[in-house]
């Protein structure tokens, strides 16, 4: 297994940093880089090569590391199995980070020291996170609402507002009540002699935040200017389906077992991520007590015996091997009844988890086979569950992540935020971020909206390099960036 960054960007297929100008703008005397000046698209403008080359913005990695680089097709391969994804048609201008100094080789942490401090991974898992917030946002009077899926968004006009009430929102959002079944984690909207049951909202303000780009344009009336601004932002990224397996293994006995998980020859693997060119892309061991089942489970050794593998994998080979058994189940089959669907017989482990054994027996091999050891030595499973992220998927319809395509998307990153100028709707998320694939291109795609467009005060927690250095080719300038 490889891993790295820095030292491997000939292999992604990315020309050299030579090629970029990331210290002063072009054309310029010299001027000093500002993370939060309005022009540093500039430095996506530049010609590659120089000086009568299409401009950065032009090429994906594939195209830039072949006729720039000289990078072979092998090359270009190798590079996506470095990397552990395969991204090689992702927009060269927007793959690149120049302003992070981990990327170049600062940045150190002082010998000894960590250099953001130690990570804790909530026992009972990452959902930990966004329930805090939920339970904070319903202490403070809000109201959350589940099972009701968002239909359209209609913009009234002064008339429909006076009509209907004199502090009514500006907004009219139309929602339908659905049900998630426990077995299958499908949810589907409730019918009612042909009809679903609906609630319609007011609103002043509406944030779209992560939603799935391939149904956002279709919220909106048709061939408004909402509905054509959304496709439109829509059109600039593409899409990557992605397959997450999650793996528990019974490493209570400390011998050959235990070895294997750690890689053949020395690999000496304890923590962290693995990658290869197998099927298995890439694995992420958990350290031991990171993890825990239920809240009597608090402490590391509740759960020292059990080895935890997060895959995560675009292979096709993978694709066919999970089929559909998650979404192939009788009608009103309940948690009780998970083992009465189709294939079940099939399956490894809880019925629920809907695992198939073939599933699991090409996991094993691939994994046998990145880390030089036979399937036989791997320790006993204990637990699998997966989801795969793609449109057609009913449990979750949407890519697992995206990205930018060739062109000048950071105009569209600005006016994705408030498609439509006085018209109070705001889309965020890791889509249209300048850290796709990554809840922290969410996050900061929603403080940007926060600080641009809401004019809500940055926080005394966050400094101004660090907030515009998050996106720093945002085309405006910046409201509290002074």
């Amino acid at each position: 297994g490889l891993t790295g960054t820095a030292a491997s960007m000939h292999l992604y297929g990315d020309p050299p940093m030579a090629f970029y100008n990331m210290t002063s703008l072009p054309n310029t005397t010299n001027e000093p880089y500002d993370p939060c000046s309005s022009n540093n698209w500039r430095i996506l403008e530049q010609p590659l090569p120089a000086p009568d080359g299409p401009p950065v913005w032009a090429y994906t990695r594939d195209t830039a590391g072949r006729l720039l680089a000289g990078t072979s097709s092998e090359g270009s391969a190798f590079g996506n199995d470095f990397s552990g994804y395969r991204i090689a048609q992702i927009n060269l201008a927007a793959a690149t980070d120049p302003f992070v100094p981990g990327d170049q080789g600062d940045g150190q942490a002082e010998p000894g020291k960590p250099l953001i401090g130690p990570f804790s991974r909530p026992l009972l898992g990452m959902q930990e996170l966004p329930l805090a917030m939920s339970a904070a946002f319903l202490s403070a009077g809000g109201e959350t609402q589940m099972n009701m899926q968002l239909l359209r968004i209609e913009v009234l006009d002064g008339d429909e507002q006076a009509s209907n009430s004199s502090d009514i929102g500006k907004l009219k959002l139309t929602f339908v009540e659905t049900a998630t079944n426990p077995c299958t984690e499908i949810t589907e909207r409730i019918s009612k002699d042909g009809v679903g049951d609906t609630r319609v909202v007011y609103a002043d303000k509406v944030v779209l935040a992560g939603m799935a780009t391939e149904t956002l344009a279709s919220l909106f009336e048709p061939q408004s200017q909402l509905a054509v601004e959304a496709a439109a932002a829509v059109d600039m990224v593409d899409l990557n389906n992605y397959g997450k397996f999650f793996l528990a293994f019974n490493t209570s006995e400390r011998n050959i077992s235990t070895a294997a998980l750690s890689g053949a020859n020395g690999t000496h693997w304890e923590a962290g991520r693995f990658v290869a060119s197998s099927d298995v892309q890439q694995a992420f061991k958990w350290w031991p007590g990171t993890q825990a089942r239920s809240p009597n489970e608090t402490s590391a050794a509740d759960c020292e015996d059990v080895t935890v593998l997060q895959v995560y994998s675009q292979s096709p080979l993978l694709r066919v091997a999970v089929n559909t058994p998650q979404w192939s189940c009788v009608p009103n089959v309940t948690l009780d009844t998970c083992d009465l669907c189709e294939n079940a017989t099939n399956w490894v482990g809880r019925p629920q988890d809907h695992f198939p054994a073939a599933l699991a027996d090409l996991l094993l091999t691939q994994l046998a086979l990145m880390l030089n050891v036979s399937v036989t030595e791997l320790p006993p499973l204990l637990e699998a569950k997966y989801e795969w992220h793609e449109i057609s998927n009913p449990q979750s319809p949407a890519a697992a992540w995206h990205f930018w395509r060739p062109g000048k998307w950071w105009e569209t990153f600005a006016s994705v935020l408030q498609p439509v100028d006085d018209v109070p709707v705001y889309i965020v998320g890791e889509a249209f971020s300048f850290d796709q694939g990554w809840v922290e291109g969410a996050l900061e795609t929603t403080e940007m909206m926060l600080q641009e467009k809401l004019s809500v005060a940055r926080p005394a927690w966050l400094s101004r390099n660090d907030y515009c250095a998050a996106m720093p080719y945002y085309p405006d300038k910046r409201r509290f960036a002074s």
